[in-house]
């Protein structure tokens, strides 16, 4: 049934992909909180989970073609998916400021000022589409796109950038150094993918959306296992 109302990329890269890298991210949090529970490791595990929580929202939907359930639905895995990148950014902060810690009202701060924000993106009106006359697919306008990816730069990749540099330069073993370049790597990694499933919702091009459904796997997966073994391995 699902095949019938699915193109068959589209059904590979939800149902192969996004699940395959829904497992993964899984396992990768159980695996974290089960070495050790403390400030950093929930924090880390919270990132796997939202995206994972998100993935799995979106899967969910897919068959159910019938509105405003699909647009509800997408607009907790948009929120999930941009939401996720929080987590990281504080626990970059948390492991920054880990001899002096963060203040309880600072982190209330950050995490109400992250909600506001990422709602406040996901709720632009007319940013996206999701209907029968889209075929029950995402389909975003490309301001819409500018501006998902200004709230990316702004609020995940530079701070998430400042953070690492400065621990970067705290850090004086080669190993520990070594460890933190994997997780910035990593999270690079996990940039490049979320930029580029964005862009596949937007640019209705069907060669870049076979190459993209055909290396997304090959850089969501590596850019976890990298976060984790990185530096969560060792927390």
């Amino acid at each position: 049934m699902i095949l019938q109302a699915l193109d068959l990329q589209r059904f590979i890269l939800i149902y192969v992909v996004q699940l395959t890298v829904c497992l993964i991210f899984f396992m990768i949090a159980v695996k974290i909180l089960k070495r050790n529970r403390n400030t950093l490791t929930y924090t880390l595990s919270a990132f796997y989970f939202t995206i994972f929580i998100g993935l799995v929202v979106n899967a969910i939907y897919i068959p159910i073609e019938a509105n405003p359930t699909v647009h509800i639905l997408y607009l907790i895995t948009m929120f999930c998916i941009l939401f996720a990148f929080f987590f990281l950014v504080l626990f970059n902060l948390f492991l920054y400021k880990l001899d002096t810690k963060v203040s309880r009202s600072n982190i209330v701060v950050m995490f109400v000022f992250y909600v506001s924000i990422t709602l406040t993106i996901i709720l632009i009106p007319n940013g996206f589409a999701i209907n029968k006359q889209t075929n029950w697919k995402p389909v975003w306008t490309w301001t819409f796109l500018i501006i998902v990816y200004l709230y990316l730069f702004i609020f995940a990749i530079i701070p998430f950038a400042v953070l690492f540099i400065k621990i970067y330069k705290t850090f004086g073993e080669k190993s520990l150094k070594r460890r933190i370049k994997y997780f910035y790597v990593g999270f690079i990694g996990m940039i490049i993918a979320m930029l580029g499933g964005m862009l596949y919702n937007t640019w209705n091009n069907a060669v870049f959306r076979m190459i993209w459904t055909g290396i997304v796997l090959f850089i969501t997966v590596p850019s976890g296992v990298l976060i984790y073994y990185g530096i969560a391995q060792k927390l």
